[in-house]
């Protein structure tokens, strides 16, 4: 029964690693699609800043 246990909680860290790292890469795209609508969002601004000033 011990062995069982362990085996137990050895699948039970596994998973929770597995859960980790999905999160941890789920935040990494998060982040970078925030960065490209944030680079996009200051390009249209500037294109209008120098549209009204032509």
């Amino acid at each position: 029964m011990k062995k069982n246990k362990s085996i137990f909680k050895c699948w039970k860290l596994v998973w929770h690693i597995k859960i980790g790292f999905f999160i941890g890469v789920q935040n990494q795209k998060n982040e970078k699609n925030v960065e490209k609508t944030q680079k996009i969002a200051r390009l249209a601004l500037n294109e209008k800043a120098t549209a009204r000033t032509y």
